[in-house]
């Protein structure tokens, strides 16, 4: 099941560093560098470049706030260059691969992506819209296979992230739908260990 990333993420994990050193190339570079780890891993094929742009500031193509261009990973500094404007939020987007109880691969968007954001200090998010990674769905019925095939993968990407960012990539400790220790999603549950039915939020 793959969640509107309008309701929220099911996982998300941050990094941070001051701005100061940080110009704005160096965050892309670490874009950059997440989406290969992420395409090599099958969780992410960059294809989209989302920029949010600054309040009052206006450029042809833009919907609203955001201006989307198509790029894939090795040309994200240059397209966001070439776009003349300084933006407050990039998301790179693209399809990305899940596996059945069965094996059988199942391509989607918003598998994983990844979010920048410059402010007092730049962030570096890896956001996951899907239930794929737990061990049950987030209407709370099992999926041991599809957890045993896909949950290791997140798991190794983020892993592999850290170590080339070389700073503490943070997990979210409890999103809407899920609670997070260190990589690893789990999905909510109740004292007696009953897993929540997270349905009602898919409908917000």
């Amino acid at each position: 099941m793959i969640v509107d990333s309008f309701l929220g993420p099911v996982g998300e994990w941050w990094a941070q560093e001051p701005v100061a050193d940080s110009a704005l190339r160096h965050l892309l570079e670490r874009g950059r560098t997440a989406a290969e780890i992420l395409d090599r891993h099958r969780l992410m094929r960059c294809a989209e470049v989302r920029l949010t742009l600054p309040s009052g500031v206006t450029v042809p193509g833009a919907e609203g706030d955001e201006l989307r261009l198509a790029s894939d990973a090795a040309h994200l500094l240059e397209v966001v260059s070439q776009s003349g404007v300084a933006p407050h939020v990039i998301a790179l987007r693209g399809p990305g691969v899940t596996f059945t109880e069965n094996g059988d691969e199942i391509e989607s968007l918003d598998v994983v992506w990844i979010e920048l954001m410059t402010r007092d200090v730049h962030l570096c998010g890896i956001k996951t819209q899907s239930d794929a990674w737990l061990s049950h769905t987030l209407d709370a019925k099992p999926q041991p296979g599809v957890h045993a095939r896909n949950a290791k993968r997140l798991t190794q990407a983020l892993e592999e992230i850290q170590r080339a960012w070389t700073i503490p990539l943070v997990g979210e400790e409890h999103t809407r739908f899920a609670d997070c220790s260190g990589f690893e999603l789990r999905n909510q549950t109740y004292a007696n260990g009953e897993v929540v039915d997270c349905s009602v939020l898919l409908k917000s």
